[in-house]
């Protein structure tokens, strides 16, 4: 049940609410929700089942049909023991990190497009921070919002996946789902709070109880499941899976403990999925596509190597005489210089022009942006303060200044090594490791209408799997893996395209695919594509 905070959050993202009361209505029916009125009218087929699995990397999702783990979804989906699905490799976009990726994979546009390009962010324009899945600061509305779909849906105008499938459109919990006809949410306050109370972190020698976890996913099928009942099975249905990847931060061993919970709580609740489709006689034939947004990297668990505990960014840019935005979601200060957003592996850092605001109590304009060379100083200086050039573990790899002209279009990227400054086109490094793919997925981030939102000032912590595991930092308080990293740890996934009772190959798949091809996909997978084969880039 939504609380009467979240009903003007909801009735935003409704198409068909017009009134307070309408809301009210749906909210005293339960945790499901028509987003249209009418609903489309169901096709029949071909028909898509995706399974959204948040925080399962490329290297996880293998094992686990290997090693039987998903054993009940891979023989529902016909095939025979021994017989597994094949894992196609996926590239996510940068950050790898919740929000983004989600958004990416179900609009088909890079963060710089979308507008969503992290967990959280600033705009400039608004004065705004935004923190759907916070990480650096304090509060939960957004939090919330995101569940309902208040949020989203109006951060980001580009088109989605069901705006241009323009079909009947089913979706439990996922974040970026304008223009779906059911939405389904189990207990929206209990995933809220799990979200926003992440920005706690975890004490290294606290007990993880799954549970909390677990229910939300397993409420997540429930209530797809009784949308099927009420409404017929859709032409589309996303179920989303965010448990996983909650219980994957917070748990000793994270990446055995996310095998068990894939053998122990995933399976067995798809499997009710299925057996929903299939007392519905639809199972045959059905589309099944598993899909992640990024991957996982255990960390160390304490402050030491936790940035925003050890060497948070805002305390530092206050010791070079920046006023920093206080850390809190909403805020009554309106004289900060500076503004500090996290998403794991990286950090964005937003300047003004402080010539303006001058002095405590004098408002900023953040229409202005603060000039380049003290832009180039404060990267400099913190470059120095978290590299291990000023002493101490080398806790920061790079730092990026996206170079734009004086009317905020981007021209190009300069990168902060040990070296100095230079063009990110000048930097000679193997495509693996912390630099995979990692200089056309900086300008999927920074390269865009919105590309603004990730800053001026780029931080990337050393981390990822290419990092021996008590060297790996991280912008967050203390977890017990992160991501968010270039490294294939976090930035590759899995992708699973299964026709039931169908045959191998029946879908080409590139062996280049990123998460920008997804939605073409699965339009082709509807037959609401250009081609039944989705298209490379």
């Amino acid at each position: 049940m939504l609380s009467l905070a979240s009903l003007a959050v909801l009735a935003a993202g409704c198409e068909s609410l017009e009134t307070a009361g309408e809301v009210a209505e749906l909210v005293a029916s339960g945790g499901m929700f028509e987003l249209r009125d009418p609903l489309r009218e169901i096709v029949g087929g071909p028909r898509v089942l995706i399974l959204a699995l948040d925080g399962v990397g490329y290297d996880a999702l293998v094992r686990a049909f290997d090693e039987g783990r998903f054993s009940r979804l891979s023989s529902g989906m016909g095939r025979a023991a021994g017989s597994l699905p094949e894992v196609h490799p996926m590239v996510t976009v940068l950050p790898s990190i919740t929000l983004a990726a989600w958004t990416s994979l179900f609009t088909g546009s890079p963060p710089g497009v979308t507008g969503i390009p992290g967990n959280e962010w600033f705009e400039r324009d608004t004065r705004a921070f935004r923190a759907p899945a916070p990480v650096s600061v304090k509060g939960s509305s957004d939090a919330l919002s995101v569940v309902t779909d208040g949020a989203i849906g109006e951060w980001s105008r580009t088109p989605t996946l069901f705006e241009r499938a323009d079909v009947r459109a089913h979706v439990s919990i996922l974040p970026a789902h304008r223009g779906a006809d059911v939405l389904t949410i189990p207990d929206a306050e209990d995933l809220a709070d799990l979200l926003a109370g992440f920005v706690e972190g975890v004490a290294r020698d606290e007990i993880i109880e799954r549970e909390a976890f677990q229910e939300i996913d397993q409420a997540s099928v429930e209530e797809a499941v009784n949308a099927i009942q009420e409404h017929g099975v859709p032409d589309l249905q996303i179920v989303y899976f965010p448990g996983i990847d909650l219980y994957t931060h917070a748990v000793s061993d994270p990446l055995e403990a996310q095998q068990r919970y894939i053998a122990e709580v995933l399976d067995p609740t798809v499997e009710t999925l299925i057996e929903a489709y299939r007392a519905a006689a639809v199972w045959e034939g059905t589309w099944v596509v598993v899909v992640s947004d990024h991957g996982h990297t255990p960390v160390p668990g304490d402050e030491e190597h936790a940035l925003s505990a050890r060497s948070d960014i805002a305390s530092l840019l206050d010791t070079l005489g920046w006023r920093p935005r206080p850390p809190e979601l909403s805020t009554d200060v309106d004289d900060f210089q500076a503004v500090v957003a996290y998403q794991g592996a990286f950090a964005y850092v937003y300047l003004t022009d402080r010539s303006v605001c001058p002095e405590e109590g004098t408002a900023c304009d953040w229409s202005r942006r603060a000039p380049s060379s003290e832009v180039e100083r404060v990267t400099a200086e913190l470059h120095s303060r978290l590299s291990g050039q000023n002493a101490g573990a080398r806790r920061l790899e790079m730092a990026f200044i996206p170079r734009r002209d004086n009317a905020g279009q981007f021209e190009g990227i300069d990168v902060w090594t040990d070296a100095g400054p230079r063009s990110i086109e000048a930097l000679s490094l193997p495509d693996e490791g912390m630099s995979f793919r990692l200089e056309e997925r900086l300008r999927w981030l920074l390269d865009g209408p919105q590309g603004h939102r990730a800053g001026d000032i780029v931080l990337m912590a050393r981390s990822g799997a290419w990092v021996p595991e008590d060297a790996r930092y991280y912008f967050s308080h203390p977890y017990r893996s992160w991501h968010g990293s270039p490294d294939p740890s976090d930035s590759r996934i899995g992708l699973v395209v299964q026709r039931v009772g169908g045959s191998d190959g029946e879908v080409e798949i590139p062996s280049d695919l990123t998460q920008l091809d997804f939605t073409s996909l699965i339009l082709g997978l509807l037959g609401r594509g250009d081609a039944a084969r989705p298209p490379g880039r």
